[in-house]
């Protein structure tokens, strides 16, 4: 497991997300999320409103939702349990991630998920 280390705010603001830690997990191939059905997320990764029965990952926006919360909040084992490579790739450009650590430290440990947003804007 890789670690994206914590940072000073590029515009010098104290803002807490740049000192948290963020997991990033050794392989793509690791993820062993399911690509379809409904994640149930705790409350530690998804803090926004509730979901019954957990966001359902056959829905786009909800998906979206989801692997942003779990990419910014989830340790390496949550990200393991529920991310789903093809799912991850598919969706990465839409993903809201963090620009300044997070979208970049992933896209250099995987270098398809910068190739697949690349591709996606340069239409």
């Amino acid at each position: 497991m890789a670690w994206i280390a914590p940072t000073a705010d590029p515009y010098g603001r104290n803002r807490v997300w740049f000192r948290i830690p963020r997991a990033i997990p050794d392989s793509l191939d690791d993820l062993k999320g399911p690509d379809t059905g409904r994640l149930v997320l705790p409350v530690t990764v998804d803090w926004g409103p509730p979901v019954t029965g957990g966001l359902d990952i056959d829905n786009a926006s909800q998906l979206e939702r989801a692997y942003s919360q779990i990419i910014a909040n989830g340790d390496e084992q949550c990200q393991i349990d529920n991310l789903n490579k093809d799912l991850l790739i598919k969706y990465w450009p839409w993903l809201s991630v963090e620009k300044w650590r997070v979208r970049p430290a992933w896209e250099k440990a995987f270098p398809v998920l910068k190739e697949r947003r690349l591709e996606q804007w340069s239409h």
